[in-house]
């Protein structure tokens, strides 16, 4: 409808959604890409806020993320972190995130790490699906063991109290990952209770069809 009617804005957002659904939920991250292709040919002429324009590029950082092509991502992240955003919003935090682990899978420990705090700082202000979303990126890098799970697990267990409290399915997950992640590489009385909480992000996924990458 947005390509019959001309609008390309609406066009370039529906396409956003399409790729994160494609990254997160269907694990079609070629197709994820190819679509990227396709939005960056029209994202240059689209005349839209910065909120919306953030947006749209996120999906693009995230889909060359999502294939590994950091070259291709990092333009883009630089991109939406230099447009003149006036509140914190959760594209700032994933980009910086981004940033961070692209860095850190490229050696630069230092600077990686810093920006992967700067993202982390900047969603607990956000609301608890979009902490949620950027948290959870810490329980990647805990598994690669590149963060202590005992420095997170307080952190993330608030996560998915807060995430429960606002009970988005799709945060709920992401911070039961999160956690349960977290535990099962902390102090081993936690064992038990990690397994219990990744089996409730099993079931919920299975259930609901969301976060089906991790």
């Amino acid at each position: 409808m947005t390509m019959e009617i001309g609008d390309q804005t609406s066009l370039a957002i529906a396409m956003a959604g399409r790729i994160w659904s494609f990254c997160l939920n269907d694990i079609r991250v070629p197709e994820a890409a190819a679509l990227a292709s396709e939005l960056e040919q029209i994202v240059g002429s689209i005349e839209c806020d910065v909120v919306t324009k953030s947006i749209i590029l996120i999906s693009l950082a995230y889909a060359r993320f999502a294939t590994c092509d950091f070259d291709a991502a990092l333009p883009v992240i630089d991109a939406i972190l230099a447009l003149p955003h006036k509140e914190p919003i959760v594209e700032i935090a994933i980009a910086d995130t981004l940033r961070g682990m692209i860095e850190i899978c490229r050696g630069d420990y230092k600077q990686g790490r810093g920006h992967f705090r700067e993202g982390n700082e900047q969603a607990r202000v956000l609301p608890p699906v979009s902490y949620a979303a950027v948290l959870a990126h810490s329980a990647a890098l805990s598994r690669l063991g590149l963060f202590e799970p005992d420095d997170l697990s307080d952190e993330m267990r608030d996560l998915l109290r807060r995430a429960e409290s606002f009970g988005d399915i799709f945060g709920i997950i992401a911070a039961q990952l999160a956690y349960g992640t977290v535990l099962l590489r902390a102090d081993q009385s936690s064992h038990d209770e990690a397994i219990d909480v990744l089996q409730r992000a099993r079931t919920n996924i299975a259930e609901h069809g969301v976060f089906t990458f991790v």
